[in-house]
């Protein structure tokens, strides 16, 4: 006799998304501009 259990896991949502680290220009020089989302970028890049 034996007991066999196959069991599948998935996720549709995210229950908790991580905040995104924006409160500094992009880069690493003396030249720290500001990012400008234009059309064609992603759009989760607007934020």
């Amino acid at each position: 006799m034996g007991i066999e259990i196959n069991s599948g896991v998935k996720f549709d949502n995210v229950y908790i998304m991580p905040n995104y680290q924006d409160t500094y220009a992009g880069g690493d020089g003396a030249n720290m501009t500001k990012y400008n989302w234009q059309p064609g970028h992603p759009e989760g890049w607007k934020a």
